[in-house]
């Protein structure tokens, strides 16, 4: 991945991450169905729970960006 990829995809975690700069799950989710991810068959939302529930850690309720960059690649 470039360099400028790497910094567009972080604006856009950033921006789904509101003040903080971790993501929780709710906001995970809307960002894969305002991109259009998610649809019936192939991907559901169920899925991109499941995702965010196996690229955090065990206790936490949000995401760093390595771990957001993880659940991309499961999705793709």
């Amino acid at each position: 991945m470039q360099k400028s990829e790497n910094q567009q995809i972080k604006q856009i975690f950033l921006d789904y991450c509101g003040k903080e700069t971790t993501m929780e799950g709710k906001s995970f989710a809307k960002l894969a169905k305002d991109l259009k991810l998610t649809d019936s068959k192939k991907l559901t939302p169920t899925d991109v729970d499941l995702v965010f529930a196996k690229i955090k850690d065990k206790n936490a309720r949000r995401i760093c960006f390595g771990e957001f960059l993880n659940g991309l690649e499961l999705i793709a």
